[in-house]
């Protein structure tokens, strides 16, 4: 057998890098953001403190959010809605692609009944997704702890979906 080693494809793409960068652009420049999307997606509880939360916006400006929490009865959606540019380059912004991937932790395993979350951020050709314990007293319990660079882009996603749902009458978002 030779002592060659096989070259790695020449094309491979450098998600981290190009994904981050293509943020960066996309949040001081409208005209690049159109292919951006952000989405947070919760879900979980027992049947009587069932939760559900999904939030989804692109550089476009398409904005959709739907919120249900049995336990505070909280129901509410919204859809068609256009999310202003400040809010949404304010969450690109709080996207740090190489440190999310970095900081990842392995999540043990996760109990039942647990709110888990799934954040991705997607550019068209890139994407990266994180998956997380959702309820800081469930994670807790379980001895997990959410890194600080996705705390730090879940609690800009709660505070400016909340802004929109006040349409709806709520005010907080958060589980």
């Amino acid at each position: 057998m030779p002592d060659e080693q096989k070259a790695s494809p020449g094309g491979a793409p450098l998600v981290p890098d190009e994904l981050a960068e293509k943020l960066r652009l996309a949040a001081d420049h409208a005209e690049r953001a159109s292919d951006v999307q952000i989405r947070l997606s919760i879900e979980g509880g027992q049947a009587e403190e069932r939760y559900r939360y999904r939030f989804e916006a692109t550089g476009s400006g398409a904005l959709a959010c739907e919120l249900y929490c049995r336990m505070t009865q909280r129901d509410g959606r919204i859809a068609g809605e256009r999310i202003e540019r400040e809010d949404f380059a304010r969450l690109i912004r709080s996207v740090d692609v190489p440190a999310l991937l970095s900081n990842r932790r392995p999540l043990r395993q996760i109990p039942p009944c647990s709110l888990v979350g799934r954040l991705e951020i997607t550019d068209g050709l890139r994407q990266v997704a994180f998956l997380f314990m959702a309820d800081p007293g469930q994670a807790e319990s379980a001895g997990y702890e959410l890194p600080p660079e996705l705390a730090r882009v879940v609690e800009d996603v709660y505070s400016v979906s909340a802004k929109y749902m006040e349409k709806q009458g709520i005010t907080s978002v958060r589980p």
